[in-house]
């Protein structure tokens, strides 16, 4: 199993780091937590990443290249993109917004304007919903989204957070995810449920929203029952599904 997450990442990094696990890993299954913002981002150009660009009835998937030889364009071509990834971003926890700095202005006025038009977010949510089974090259069934939820209002309802994303818009995701076949579920009913007969955390509450270990066991239990639940087996490597064993 792979991990090519980090933060920082949106819908429209998901679709591009899509495109190269298909390429690096062949992969059989993949599993994508959604977050809020992950859709509204999409749509907001941010410096090392990649954007939705609305064309026409569609979308392009458009990259704001770093500006200039800086020092991390030059790491970035001696140690490569894999590594450039996880080295800065996960061991460094550097932003490339927070290292180079250039005027974006006039570009994030706009995403930032879009990013508040539901319609838009509608589409957004199709179009990467009808690319990313191509873009990985796994079938629907095979792909699984966890819907995560805000915690902290569940722990203490006046801690909510003001989201990014509507309901509105993650109700449309799950339901238009589902429609079509891929392996969805919200997992806000189970952390409810979990911290009602527990009253378990599953962050690091109140200092950091990251899951804790009951996080991402409540997490990876409802990834393995949407992928591999009740025999299930078409999700698996074929190396795991030789009778020869």
């Amino acid at each position: 199993m792979y991990g090519l997450g980090f933060a920082g990442l949106s819908a429209s990094d998901f679709l591009a780091l899509s495109r190269l696990a298909r390429e690096e890993f062949a992969p059989t299954a993949a599993v994508f937590v959604i977050i809020d913002g992950d859709f509204s981002e999409s749509l907001s150009a941010r410096l090392g990443a990649y954007y939705f660009v609305p064309q026409g009835d569609s979308f392009r998937l458009a990259y704001l290249p770093l500006h200039g030889e800086t020092l991390l364009k030059a790491v970035r071509g001696k140690i490569g993109e894999m590594s450039f990834y996880r080295y800065i971003f996960v061991n460094l926890g550097f932003s490339l917004d927070s290292v180079v700095k250039f005027d974006r202005r006039k570009e994030q006025s706009r995403s930032d304007r879009d990013a508040g038009d539901p319609a838009l977010l509608r589409r957004v949510i199709d179009y990467f919903l009808a690319e990313l089974p191509g873009a990985i090259g796994v079938p629907a069934q095979c792909i699984a989204f966890l819907l995560d939820s805000d915690r902290y209002a569940i722990y203490k309802p006046e801690s909510a957070s003001v989201p990014k994303d509507t309901p509105e818009v993650r109700r449309y995701f799950l339901d238009q995810a589902q429609r079509l076949g891929f392996a969805a579920s919200n997992l806000d009913p189970l952390f409810r449920a979990r911290y009602a007969s527990e009253h378990a955390k599953f962050d690091y509450w109140p200092n950091d929203r990251h899951w804790n270990k009951t996080g991402h066991g409540v997490a990876s239990d409802e990834a393995y029952r949407l992928l591999f639940g009740a025999g299930k087996r078409e999700c698996l490597p074929a190396r795991v599904n030789d009778p020869r064993g």
